[in-house]
C-alpha cells in the first residue's frame, strides 16, 4: 500500500495552532481539493473537526482518535473512526477492497498523526510558506521536518509563488518528496 502525506507548513515546520492552519493560501487549498478528492484521508480527531463542515466532500475519512464514536460527530456517511495505527491500516485495506477504483491514502494530520505515520509514507507532497512562525506560542503545532530532510529525497518544486487570489499573504512553493530506499 502507497501511503502519501500532503502538509502545508512554514520554514520552520509549523502547520497550525488551535484554531487552525496558520495560513489559508487559495492555490494551496486548490492543490489540497485536487490531490485528495475521491481518495481516503487519515486524520486526528482534532483536525477533523477543524475541518470547514461542507469543503471536503467526495473524500472517505478514516479517524484516528481515542474518543468514542458517541464523543465524535462524523460529518458524512462513509466516514471511520478508528483507534490505532494497525486498525487504519486495516480500514484502509477494506475500503480499497470494496471500491471500483484504485484510491490514493493520505495522511493530512494534525501534528500526532504526522508524527505517527512519517516512518510510513512513500510520497510526502508539501506546499512550503515562507514564513518562520516560530514564536514562543505553546498554541503552535509542528511537522516532523527532521524525518522528512532525513528519510526523505526532494523529487520535484516549485518556485516561488504568490498568490494571485490575496497578494498579502507570504509566497509559497508547492515541494514532492519520495522515501529513501
Amino acid at each position: 500500500m502507497e501511503l502519501n502525506l500532503i502538509a502545508a507548513l512554514t520554514l520552520d515546520g509549523a502547520i497550525g495552532n488551535n484554531e487552525g492552519l496558520l495560513y489559508k493560501i487559495p492555490e494551496d487549498l486548490q492543490n489540497y481539493k485536487n490531490l485528495t478528492t475521491g481518495n481516503i484521508l487519515i486524520v486526528g480527531s482534532n483536525t477533523y473537526l477543524s475541518l470547514p463542515k461542507t469543503a471536503l466532500k467526495n473524500r472517505q475519512f478514516i479517524v484516528l482518535t481515542h474518543k468514542e464514536p458517541n464523543e465524535l460527530l462524523l460529518r458524512q456517511m462513509g466516514d471511520t473512526i478508528v483507534h490505532s495505527k494497525e486498525e487504519a491500516f486495516e480500514k484502509v485495506k477494506e475500503l480499497q477492497k470494496n471500491s471500483d477504483r484504485e484510491k490514493r491514502i493520505f495522511v493530512i494530520g494534525g501534528e500526532q498523526i504526522y508524527n505517527l505515520f512519517i516512518d510510513d509514507v512513500n510520497l510526502a507532497y508539501i506546499t512550503w510558506i515562507n514564513k518562520y512562525d516560530n514564536l514562543i506560542d505553546s498554541t503552535l503545532k509542528y511537522f516532523p521536518i527532521d524525518k522528512l530532510f532525513n528519510d526523505f529525497n526532494l523529487e520535484r518544486e516549485t518556485n516561488w509563488l504568490k498568490s494571485k487570489e490575496n497578494s498579502s499573504l507570504p509566497s509559497y512553493k508547492f515541494s514532492v518528496y519520495i522515501k529513501e530506499n
